[in-house]
């Protein structure tokens, strides 16, 4: 196989090569970058500059080039990509630093291995007492990182485009970071996902990138998500420019935006003086389930003014409002608790025809029927401007249907989750890893089975894995489990035939991933 051997020449005018640099007269360097040098190994070059000027060199930078013949007071710096080379570790970003003569050699296992090597050197340039810095006491030694994985775990909450301050869309931002982790030998941007995003629930990332014409509600608004993906594309490409690789953590993936809402079988029906009601993750009732419910309630409403009144919803799923057969609130989405309103015309002491439909899913399910006009503040409708029936002759509130919704979601969770997945790898070709999280917010123990594997052997790259769930399937995960509780991954790889699974601890959790 074809070794690219990249060069990096620093030529410092030094007195006999031990002399300090920081001295009256400014040392001349030249730091020479073959072009076909890869980004990061150019940053590695750009930080020992900076170390270099500031302890008083005259540094110049050029694409290309040769070292120009010195007299014997100038001293070579050479940096070098060459995992042939004898002397420097086996193991990915190792390097090594040797010195001869006038001459300091810096060889990288891998492009990463020399960036690394350049930052050691600028480090020990910087360490030494001021006006005494001098190549001729760089340490000559070799290195290897202990941990394969060293990640930073961000947790992403994109923001909106009205936000204060949207950190997500600012590249400067993502720049100064990544350059920070880089020199900090973070090899690794670990990006999680973060409560709570517009329609779904803690902590599900795929939403903010992707859109589901199939299930239109289960991601972010469309001028978003086209956004969001290309910036994380931008972010990608940033990291990979500074030697980090760049990996998508999502947790539990959310069910919201797949359940249909429907009215199917009738459950109760009531008459409910007040559609005010915050059931806390409770049932309205006994015959009626917690979650996936929907209420249809009718009747008839008796203004007390002429003139414009404002109707309001307050809910948390979805609501629909139709006042004299017309629609005054179209909300059937999921969300939180959120506030909908709609104007019409009403005249006083005339009853016309109501009815309000309100869908829940999961989680809290809240909804409120306010309304308020010039002469009236907003207020809770009254159960005595409400009529159950057309015919009844005293007010008394609405009449409530409240019905059991169909299931049957889990299959559709399973097939949108392979979706995005099989997004993330057409999309995002250059992310390093995808991780998630099963086990949790009541997903099957096949789960990941039926929804992650297929869709990372179709893209034959490696994905890892957070899991708390073990079966007979994990026993030798399981005692990873009892050494280091709580702190493992799984790293799962596509080798061509089939899927390996070797279990890795975590030595140090949310900052180092150990092999």
């Amino acid at each position: 196989m074809r070794l690219s051997v990249l060069w990096t020449v620093v030529i410092a005018a030094l007195l006999a090569f031990g002399t300090g640099v920081g001295r009256a007269a400014p040392v001349a360097v030249d730091i020479l970058i073959q072009p076909d040098s890869e980004p990061c190994v150019g940053f590695g070059a750009e930080t020992l500059a900076e170390a270099l000027r500031a302890a008083g060199c005259d540094v110049q930078t050029a694409e290309g080039g040769r070292p120009r013949a010195g007299a014997g007071d100038r001293a070579t710096v050479l940096l070098a990509t060459d995992p042939r080379t004898r002397g420097v570790l086996a193991k990915p970003e190792s390097y090594a630093i040797s010195r001869q003569g006038g001459v300091i050699r810096v060889r990288g296992s891998d492009a990463v291995g020399t960036m690394y090597g350049a930052f050691d050197v600028a480090e020990q340039v910087d360490m030494m007492p001021p006006g005494k810095a001098s190549l001729g006491r760089v340490k000559a030694h070799s290195a290897s990182p202990f941990l394969k994985f060293r990640a930073d775990n961000p947790f992403l909450t994109v923001e909106r485009d009205g936000s204060i301050s949207p950190w997500f869309y600012d590249e400067t931002y993502w720049t100064r970071y990544i350059r920070q982790l880089a020199r900090s030998r973070y090899n690794v941007l670990d990006i999680h996902a973060m409560y709570q995003i517009v329609q779904t629930g803690f902590p599900d990332l795929y939403p903010y990138f992707f859109a589901s014409e199939r299930w239109p509600m289960s991601h972010l608004p469309d001028e978003d998500h086209a956004k969001n993906l290309a910036m994380l594309n931008r972010i990608i490409e940033i990291a990979k420019q500074h030697g980090v690789k760049v990996a998508l953590m999502n947790y539990s993936v959310s069910q919201r935006g797949l359940f249909t809402p429907s009215f199917g079988e009738k459950a109760l029906t009531r008459v409910d003086a007040t559609i005010d009601f915050a059931w806390a993750g409770e049932s309205p009732a006994a015959q009626v389930p917690k979650d996936r419910f929907t209420i249809r309630w009718q009747g008839q409403i008796q203004p007390e003014f002429s003139e414009r009144y404002t109707f309001v919803t307050e809910a948390d799923d979805g609501t629909r409002l139709w006042v004299d057969g017309r629609p005054v609130i179209d909300d059937w989405t999921e969300h939180g608790v959120a506030r909908r309103t709609g104007d019409i015309d009403l005249v006083a002491g005339r009853r016309y025809d109501i009815r309000l439909e309100f869908f829940e899913n999961r989680g809290e399910a809240v909804v409120r029927l306010l309304w308020e006009s010039a002469s009236q503040p907003e207020e809770i409708v009254p159960s005595d401007r409400l009529y159950p029936t057309g015919d009844a002759r005293h007010p008394a509130g609405l009449t409530g249907e409240y019905f059991i919704a169909p299931g049957g979601d889990a299959d559709a969770l399973v097939e949108l989750t392979r979706w995005h997945v099989k997004q993330l790898i057409t999309q995002c070709p250059d992310l390093w890893m995808m991780g998630f999280r099963i086990g949790e917010s009541g997903q099957g123990e096949d789960f990941y089975q039926r929804a992650y594997l297929p869709g990372v052997e179709d893209a034959k790259r490696d994905i890892f894995l957070y899991t708390r769930t073990w079966g007979a399937r994990h026993q030798d995960l399981a005692v990873i489990g009892q050494k280091y509780p709580g702190k493992f991954f799984i790293e799962i790889k596509y080798n061509g035939e089939h899927l390996g699974a070797p279990y890795h601890a975590i030595q140090d959790w949310g900052h180092a991933y150990s092999y």
